[in-house]
């Protein structure tokens, strides 16, 4: 069985998590434990396993391969597609090209920074830097502190920081910044991945997740925009931004910007 080994899941222990931080007596919190592992054990993971036996079966039994390139107009469909989510007219070749030309100007750019480096400064070429001040709590402060002098005040921006159990460490990035609903800008999550081994370059990770990256990004257009314009913006744009963000970041710090621009 796919599942045999389920007990200990973080569908059982976040629900118990949930549960225990909120405002109820002991036995109705113990009630809905009990339910919950109840619908895991009976429905869930059978569920889960009967879909597995049922893929085995007609795995490899497939007439075509299923890709929407080889249908017809599936071509020009993935080029319409990549046009909506890199938000350019050009075409995948075109970008293509572009790209090529992009990386030799990186590489030459990096080539001259390295020729001009010192010893010590070569020596940390490709070892990995301790890029933040302690915990993903005091990245945050820190992002807050030093860039609202360049951006646009947007006041207080009320969040949630969340540390995921470890259960779900494997199957999660460094951290996310969940977008708050369509209704309600002050939900703000972030969601941090302790147990990971991503603490060196934190600081990094909260300017593109946080501030003035992602989080900062939305409660922005939130605020200046229509509320369905503002869920808009294609994926470039987004990641595009807090990339951005995270180099913005590092020219506050003591960290040697040569060194990171090249180890990045």
């Amino acid at each position: 069985m796919v599942y045999k080994d389920h007990e200990g899941n973080y569908m059982y222990t976040t629900f118990e998590d949930r549960v225990n931080a909120l405002d109820l007596d002991d036995g109705t919190k113990q009630e809905l434990i009990k339910k919950n592992k109840e619908i895991l054990d009976s429905s869930f993971f059978p569920g889960y396993e009967k879909l597995y036996q049922g893929m085995q079966g007609i795995l490899g039994t497939a007439k075509t391969s299923g890709k929407i390139c080889e249908m017809d107009g599936g071509k020009e469909f993935y080029e319409k597609y990549f046009q909506s989510r890199s938000g350019t007219n050009l075409t995948p070749e075109e970008c293509m090209q572009l790209l090529q030309n992009m990386i030799y100007e990186y590489y030459t750019e990096a080539e001259d920074i390295m020729n001009n480096m010192t010893p010590e400064q070569q020596r940390q070429i490709g070892i990995p830097q301790e890029y933040s001040t302690g915990s993903f709590e005091s990245d945050l402060e820190y992002c807050k502190e030093v860039f609202q002098s360049d951006f646009p005040d947007l006041g207080e921006i009320p969040c949630r920081v969340y540390h995921i159990p470890e259960s779900l460490k494997d199957n999660f990035s460094p951290a996310a910044y969940m977008s708050c609903p369509i209704d309600d800008p002050t939900n703000n999550l972030l969601m941090v991945n302790d147990a990971g081994d991503y603490g060196g370059d934190m600081l990094t990770t909260v300017a593109h997740e946080a501030l003035p990256g992602h989080m900062y990004e939305t409660v922005y257009h939130n605020k200046n925009m229509h509320s369905f314009s503002g869920k808009g913006g294609t994926s470039a744009y987004k990641e595009g931004w807090s990339t951005y963000s995270e180099d913005y970041i590092m020219h506050f710090t003591d960290y040697d910007w040569e060194v990171y621009r090249v180890n990045y």
